[in-house]
């Protein structure tokens, strides 16, 4: 057996006494229980820091956009009243030259004169020995 009558232990039941031991325990208990909290509730604090500044850093990298923004929605006529035409589009795509046939798709539609282009249809037709062809179908609409 391990013998418990080492000097410091014979020092320790001389010198302090078990009510003494155990408010020094609760006091180590809640010592340690406080250190725990306060180092969680630091980890936290933190995160939230960090977080603050990666928004306050993205709000002004967008900052100068919404500005833009606001600048034109006020040149925007509000009162203004719109009609709307529509038209039915029917087009035929020669793929072979595939720069022609962009500049052919961007001109169905322009957002600057608010013309726009609903496609309703497309299909594509390649055969052997032949050029593939695009058939759009689709409506194009005009806002006056």
């Amino acid at each position: 057996m391990i013998s418990t009558s080492t000097p410091i232990i014979n020092y320790l039941r001389d010198t302090v006494n078990k009510r003494e031991f155990y408010v020094w325990l609760i006091s180590v208990l809640i010592f340690t229980l406080s250190l725990w909290f306060s180092l969680r509730e630091l980890k936290l604090y933190l995160g939230l820091i960090k977080s603050k500044h990666a928004v306050e850093e993205s709000y002004y990298r967008v900052q100068p956009e919404v500005v833009r923004l606001r600048e034109s929605l006020k040149k925007i006529d509000w009162q203004r009243s719109f009609s709307k035409e529509i038209i039915a589009v029917k087009a035929v795509v020669d793929l072979t030259n595939l720069n022609k046939a962009i500049r052919e798709l961007q001109t169905i539609t322009n957002p600057r004169e608010d013309v726009f282009f609903v496609l309703k249809e497309m299909t594509i037709k390649v055969e052997k020995d032949k050029r593939p062809i695009l058939h759009i179908t689709g409506d194009k609409i005009f806002y006056r």
